[in-house]
């Protein structure tokens, strides 16, 4: 699937596995704020991008994620590439993320390797897990996130089948030009 349009997501989009989405074109994809978000019962709805093992997402050719502007101070959960830390770096066994010329924006996390939840009430994330997906990220900006990216833990198993880490972030800008939006958070 390519995204070569501009578009506003109200809920999760998640790449599985066997699938691709790539977004390009300069398209800017913004995404609601999970905060402001909720069902009929109350829950709060995440507003991310995951890419499942054996999934893979190419953010190229300009392309932008960012918050919707429609709320004030509105930030939105990033994108979580999810894995399996305790397997080589396959696209079977991880997902798998390439950016080049592309920019993340206005997001809690901007990539993360590690799947989380949200506790949205007391504005804090909690329980990491997982880890080993593959980013690749090149000539790209994370700008005004609150972490810019959290590479979830990817153990060195002892013997000759040892993994080493081959995700990697090469000339990318990570900047913070404004004040946080959700300044609370």
């Amino acid at each position: 699937t390519t995204w070569s349009t501009n578009r506003t997501l109200l809920e999760s989009i998640h790449v599985k596995n066997g699938a691709k989405l790539t977004i390009n074109n300069s398209a800017v994809v913004k995404f609601a704020d999970s905060k402001r978000l909720a069902r009929a019962d109350g829950t709060n709805i995440i507003t991310n991008l995951v890419v499942e093992p054996g999934g893979q997402l190419e953010i190229v050719d300009g392309a932008t994620l960012d918050a919707a502007n429609n709320c004030s101070n509105s930030m939105w959960d990033g994108v979580q590439v999810w894995g399996n830390p305790y397997l080589s770096q396959t696209l079977s066994n991880q997902g798998y993320l390439v950016m080049n010329n592309g920019n993340i924006k206005n997001a809690r996390i901007g990539i993360s390797t590690a799947k989380y939840d949200h506790d949205l009430y007391a504005n804090q994330l909690e329980s990491f897990t997982g880890g080993g997906g593959l980013v690749r990220v090149s000539y790209s900006t994370i700008e005004n996130c609150r972490k810019g990216a959290y590479l979830g833990p990817y153990p060195l198993p002892l013997g000759l089948n040892a993994y080493w880490n081959k995700s990697f972030f090469n000339n990318t800008t990570f900047a913070c030009n404004q004040p946080m939006r959700d300044y609370l958070y």
